[in-house]
């Protein structure tokens, strides 16, 4: 088939998990031949991808709107591509700028960030797919902005397989891990809370926690410190979902906000135990009680009750095993990249029949039967 070029707009956070799916995305289907741009800011420029084209833009919108935009049409125009991939709904503005003056379909991944995009956007005539990760956020789709439901397709962030993340040690502490975002939001207290709980019961666990920033990092230490838990939290900087996952045994997202899909993906393809809320899309991303325990949003005392199980070292390990098998039939870039290629070579035909529409938006459920069958008949041989 004719190789595809795509040009992948991503958020202006390196650490980002929609950045981190969208990097490990475009990473395979440049090694599977087709032409790749990804639109970065110069900050996120450093650890990008070999071989795939970089768009430098102009981090902030006002500098997109003075200046930044007419070197990005150029730019853009000059390499050529078939449609454009929104990867967080933030940039659909600049994406219907571009859209619009360049004539290219539009392929947007809202995941965990629905709530904040506009309706009317969603329902804009270059916007051939929207992409979700599970069931619920299509329904969400449907019932709150009014999309049809034959331009909701399901599309979870794609992962990089290939690497092997460290082995985590048999015996010792157990280390927990959370995106703490500022440092003083729900996320960070209930990580410190949930430390401070364990160490009243005889379990000292260690937590690195994913902040945004230096600011960041000396407020959750204060916070941990006014705990009595200081020593056990370490601050880690602009860590994305694959480094954060790597660095711990059990990944805790169990605030009341919805856990970003990236995020469990990550987890569970590093074969960590994972401690998620029962909330969105969540349960159609783990297996509950096989890769992840679910527990009610926010309620420490099971969070607490659910860490102090996992803080046996079998256990856990025997959940991340889990996760990791569950990982590579769900979001595996080669399944997720398959699917990615069908509805980007559908919505470039721009076709109008629904048929056609409804079996394309499928292509994801066709790509992970596919690569299950695969998988099962190469075990029985």
């Amino acid at each position: 088939m004719i190789p595809l070029r795509i040009l992948h707009l991503v958020p202006g956070r390196r650490h980002d998990p929609a950045t981190t799916g969208a990097l490990a995305l475009a990473s395979w289907m440049q090694q599977q031949g087709h032409g790749q741009m990804v639109a970065l800011p110069a900050q996120c420029l450093d650890g990008a991808p070999e071989g795939i084209d970089i768009l430098p833009l102009t981090a902030g919108t006002i500098g997109w709107w003075f200046g930044g935009r007419e070197r990005a049409l150029k730019s853009v125009a000059s390499w050529g591509p078939d449609l454009i991939h929104v990867h967080d709904p933030s940039l659909l503005p600049w994406s219907r700028s571009l859209s619009r003056t360049l004539g290219l379909p539009v392929a947007a991944a809202l995941g965990a960030g629905w709530r904040h995009a506009a309706s009317r956007r969603l329902r804009d005539a270059s916007l051939a797919w929207v992409l979700v990760a599970t069931e619920h956020h299509r329904a969400e789709g449907m019932a709150h902005h009014r999309c049809d439901r034959d331009r909701i397709a399901l599309l979870p962030g794609a992962v990089d397989m290939t690497r092997t993340p460290p082995a985590r040690p048999a015996d010792g502490r157990m280390v927990l891990g959370s995106i703490a975002g500022n440092g003083g939001g729900e996320d960070a207290n209930l990580l410190v809370a949930a430390l401070a709980r364990l160490r009243r019961t005889g379990v000292v666990a260690r937590a690195a926690a994913a902040v945004d920033d230096s600011r960041s990092a000396s407020r959750i230490q204060s916070l941990a410190h006014s705990a009595g838990v200081g020593e056990q939290v370490v601050p880690v900087v602009a860590a994305s979902a694959a480094d954060l996952a790597w660095r711990c045994d059990v990944v805790l997202a169990a605030s009341t906000e919805e856990a970003h899909p990236v995020l469990l993906a990550e987890a569970q393809a590093a074969g960590r135990a994972v401690v998620a809320s029962a909330v969105g899309g969540v349960p159609e991303l783990v297996r509950d009680g096989v890769t992840a325990r679910l527990v009610p949003p926010g309620d420490l005392d099971a969070i607490s009750a659910v860490l102090h199980d996992l803080s046996d070292a079998q256990t856990r390990l025997a959940m991340g095993a889990e996760g990791r098998q569950h990982a590579e039939g769900r979001f595996a870039a080669p399944v997720v990249g398959a699917a990615a290629v069908e509805l980007y070579r559908g919505a470039i035909g721009s076709s109008s029949d629904a048929t056609g529409r409804l079996a394309s938006g499928a292509a994801y459920r066709r790509a992970s039967s596919h690569h299950r069958r695969v998988t099962s008949a190469t075990a029985i041989t």
